[in-house]
């Protein structure tokens, strides 16, 4: 049976931006699976909105990743792609690791009291739907204190094109063991000041989170190689590791 779209939030949020949400929302669901064709008369429909909004919130869409224009058949909801996780991880790592150096040694003890309420809903929550937003949510509290506006908007927009990806991952019992791992291992990079770490950490958590979805999209995607591109040093030690004594 189809699922109905629902127009969720306040009457005075603007209409074009509730369209989004629940367009996004649905994407992210699988409601409207990958490759599904966006046809304008049908959502405007089963929304019970003029157009207007919805071409604007396709337009939108189109522009977060969550849409794919295709010549001659229009807007449709963006494939599965292997090759796209893999970009988005790796994008996440470069824009992180700045917002990670940049935010310890400035850490506000605020933003770091903030952030440990939010892993706190994290761990109480059962539903993937939700668990996403408040695991960015926990990311963006230890990273404001970087101080860096366009960065932290650009790591917002990447989280948000992985939703739909991070979902499915955390749907998995793998995938949710994994996120609990890498809530609290930030967590305890930035309560220790420890930038080398947190970064280390976040490379590794991202590479395990890339087998996870892998794994889970099935063989017929081209997977290619699961290691991921970083700036961190292959022979950094893996995070929490003690550093080898050396005699002399």
């Amino acid at each position: 049976m189809e699922r109905a779209l629902q127009l969720d939030g306040i009457a005075a949020t603007p209409l074009a931006d509730r369209v989004v949400c629940a367009l996004r929302d649905a994407i992210t669901r699988g409601d409207l699976a990958p490759g599904t064709a966006l046809r304008h008369a049908e959502l405007s429909e089963r929304l019970s909105v003029s157009y207007a909004p919805v071409r604007e919130a396709i337009r939108q869409l189109a522009a977060e990743g969550y849409v794919t224009h295709v010549p001659h058949h229009g807007a449709v909801v963006t494939p599965v792609c292997a090759s796209e996780i893999r970009d988005l991880l790796e994008i996440s790592i470069a824009l992180e690791t700045i917002a990670i150096q940049t935010a310890i040694p400035n850490l506000d003890p605020e933003d770091l009291v903030e952030a440990q309420r939010h892993h706190v809903r994290f761990i109480r929550e059962s539903d993937p739907m939700a668990q996403p937003e408040i695991s960015l949510a926990i990311r963006m509290a230890l990273y404001r204190s970087s101080r860096r506006p366009v960065l932290l908007r650009e790591i917002e927009r990447v989280w948000r094109t992985s939703f739909r990806y991070a979902r499915i991952m955390y749907a998995s019992p793998a995938g949710h063991s994994e996120s609990l791992r890498s809530t609290r291992g930030i967590l305890d990079a930035f309560e220790a000041r420890d930038a080398d770490r947190a970064v280390q950490f976040l490379t590794e958590i991202r590479t395990r989170a890339l087998a996870i979805m892998l794994d889970q999209f099935g063989p017929g995607q081209d997977a290619g190689e699961t290691r991921l591109f970083t700036l961190v040093p292959r022979h950094a030690a893996p995070a929490g590791a003690r550093p080898r004594q050396h005699g002399g």
